[in-house]
C-alpha cells in the first residue's frame, strides 16, 4: 500500500493572496467583478474549467457547476446543487456561499453590477451554450472582458505548498510502479490489474486515479479502458504503464516500461531512444527557454534512420505538457505538438511560450512502431531557478516481471 497522504491543503492565506493579486492585476473599479465559471473535476483528465476556481479558493464542484464572484467588496460562491452546501461551507468557511440554479446566475450578476460596469470572466469559454446565451441576454448592458490569460499566468509558477502537494502525488505514482508486479497475474485480465492499482492510489489519498496499461507482444498504443485490456499477460509481452492521479486537485503523472520475462533486444533499442529523448528534454527545460525548442530537441532523438520505411507509420503522442491543477496546464502545453492521429492536432496554432520558473512539467517521449513494438517513459520535472529536478524516484530503466497465478 502506498503511504497515506495527509494535511496537504493550501492555506486560506495563500488563497487570499491569489485573489488579491488577480484583482490588482485586472485593475477593476470598486464596482467591477470577476466571475469564475467551473465544471467540477468528475471528468478527470478531460476536466479543464475547474482548475482556475480551485486555484483561487480551493473549491471543486465535483459533478456540478459553480460560479465564483470576486470583487473589492467581497466574494460569493454560487453552487449549482444544494447538496454541496455542507461541504462547501466546511471547505471555504470565509466565503459567502449560496445554492442557486445556474439559470438564475445571470440575474444575480446583473443585480450586483450597475449598467456599463465591467465583468471580468474566467472559464466562460467552457460554459454550456444555453447558459452563455442567457448571460448575453440578461447582462447585455454589462461590459465583458476575459481574464483567462491573467489567471493562467498566475498559475504557471508553483508555490512551495503546491510543489509539496505534487510531490505527494509523485510518491503515490512511485508506489504504484513498485507494486505493478504484485497484481499482474497470468490468469487475470489486465483491466483487473489496473483496478487494483487505482484502488491503492485512492486509499493512499489520491482524489482520482486513471491508468493505462498496455501488455502485448508488441505494444501498440496507450490502452486505458476495460474493453481494451481484456487479455491476460503472457511470457514475452511488452509492458507500458502510465499513471495520472490527483492529490488535492494537483496532478501527478508518470510512465514506465518493461516486459514479462527478459526484455527483447528490439524493445531495448526503443527504450534507449525514449530514454535519450527524456534526458535531452530535461537538459533543455530551463527558465525562459522556448517550449517549441524543447519539443523539437526531444523529437529529434526519436528519429531512427535504421527503421527506414517503418518510420512512415510510426505513431507518437505529445512529448510532454504542463502539470498543475489541470492535467494539461494552459500556456505550458500547446507548444508540444499532439502528433497522434495527425490532422489538425499536429498543427501549431498557439503562440510561442517559454518555460516559467518554478513550473512543473510532465515529459513523456514515446513511439509506437507497427510490427516492432512501443516505448514510452514519463517523469515529472520541477523547474527551479538553478536546475530541473525529477519528482519521481522509481528507476527509468526497464523492469522485468515474472508472472504468477492469482
Amino acid at each position: 500500500m502506498p503511504p497515506l497522504v495527509r494535511d496537504l491543503s493550501i492555506s486560506a492565506a495563500e488563497f487570499k493572496t491569489r485573489q488579491a493579486a488577480l484583482l490588482q492585476e485586472l485593475g477593476l473599479s470598486d464596482e467591477g467583478l470577476v466571475a469564475v465559471f467551473a465544471e467540477g473535476s468528475a471528468r478527470g483528465m478531460g476536466a479543464k474549467s475547474h482548475a482556475a476556481l480551485r486555484y483561487l479558493m480551493g473549491w471543486d464542484g465535483q459533478e456540478t457547476q459553480s460560479l465564483f464572484l470576486l470583487g473589492k467588496g467581497g466574494a460569493l460562491l454560487l453552487l449549482g446543487s444544494p447538496f454541496l452546501l455542507p461541504m462547501a461551507r466546511e471547505t471555504c468557511p470565509d466565503c459567502d456561499i449560496k445554492a442557486l440554479p445556474p439559470s438564475q446566475w445571470p440575474q444575480r450578476i446583473k443585480e450586483h453590477l450597475s449598467a456599463n460596469a465591467t465583468l471580468c470572466t474566467v472559464g466562460f469559454d467552457a460554459m454550456p451554450v444555453w447558459l452563455s446565451e442567457q448571460f448575453e441576454a440578461v447582462c447585455s448592458s454589462i461590459q465583458f472582458r476575459s481574464a483567462d490569460a491573467h489567471i493562467e499566468r498566475q498559475r504557471a509558477s508553483k508555490s512551495a505548498g503546491e510543489l509539496a502537494t505534487m510531490k505527494a502525488g509523485a510518491q503515490i505514482c512511485d508506489a504504484l510502479f513498485e507494486n505493478l508486479g504484485r497484481y499482474l497475474w497470468k490468469d487475470q485480465p489486465v483491466w483487473k490489474t489496473q483496478l487494483r492499482l487505482e484502488h491503492e492510489a485512492r486509499m493512499a489519498g489520491a482524489d482520482y486515479c486513471k491508468t493505462w496499461l498496455t501488455v502485448a507482444q508488441q505494444a501498440d498504443y496507450p490502452r486505458y479502458w476495460r474493453k481494451e485490456c481484456v487479455a491476460c499477460p503472457a511470457e514475452g509481452d511488452q509492458i507500458l504503464f502510465g499513471i495520472a492521479l490527483t492529490v488535492e486537485g494537483y496532478w501527478a503523472h508518470g510512465i514506465r516500461m518493461g516486459s514479462v520475462g527478459p526484455l527483447k533486444p528490439k524493445h531495448k533499442r526503443l527504450w534507449h531512444q525514449v530514454h535519450q529523448a527524456l534526458e535531452v528534454g530535461q537538459d533543455r527545460l530551463r527558465p525562459q527557454i522556448s517550449l517549441s525548442l524543447v519539443d523539437a530537441a526531444m523529437s529529434q532523438c526519436l528519429v531512427d534512420p535504421t527503421l527506414g520505411e517503418a518510420h512512415e507509420t510510426v505513431h507518437r503522442f505529445r512529448n510532454g505538457h504542463g502539470l498543475g491543477l489541470s492535467y494539461e496546464e494552459p500556456l505550458a502545453t500547446d507548444n508540444f505538438l499532439q502528433l497522434w492521429g495527425g490532422g489538425g492536432f499536429a498543427e501549431k496554432t498557439a503562440p510561442e511560450q517559454y518555460v516559467a520558473e518554478s513550473s512543473v512539467f510532465e515529459l513523456h517521449p514515446n513511439l509506437f512502431v507497427p510490427e516492432l513494438g512501443g516505448a514510452a517513459l514519463g517523469d515529472m520535472f520541477w523547474v527551479s531557478p538553478t536546475k530541473t529536478q525529477r519528482l519521481l524516484h522509481f528507476p527509468l530503466s526497464p523492469f522485468e516481471i515474472e508472472l504468477h497465478a492469482s
